[in-house]
């Protein structure tokens, strides 16, 4: 498995843009707005990240590459959680050793 960022870097980079690369060119903003801390046991490290997306683009659950201009590329697999009339929000759950 890639080496993903850690729960704090994700948290430094709260209400920034990630981006999607999907189908040919097109790129997919999503904006990190949440991070939820998930009670875990000593040696792991549970955690769930939140980003809202455009209304116009729905993504299925899969895992998607993901860019930031600070934290690099990595894959995370994208879940549906809702939306709203600004857009759709997506989660990506983080349960690791540590």
């Amino acid at each position: 498995m890639e080496n993903l960022p850690t729960k704090l870097e994700f948290s430094q980079h709260l209400h920034t843009t990630f981006h999607l690369d999907h189908v040919g060119d097109m790129a997919v903003p999503l904006k990190s707005i949440e991070c939820r801390e998930v009670p875990s046991d000593p040696g792991s490290e549970q955690f769930s990240l939140l980003f809202h997306g455009p209304q116009d683009f729905v993504l299925p659950r899969e895992v998607y590459q993901l860019r930031h201009d600070s934290m690099g590329e990595f894959g995370l697999c994208l879940v549906v959680m809702g939306s709203d009339k600004n857009g759709l929000y997506y989660e990506a759950v983080f349960n690791r050793s540590v």
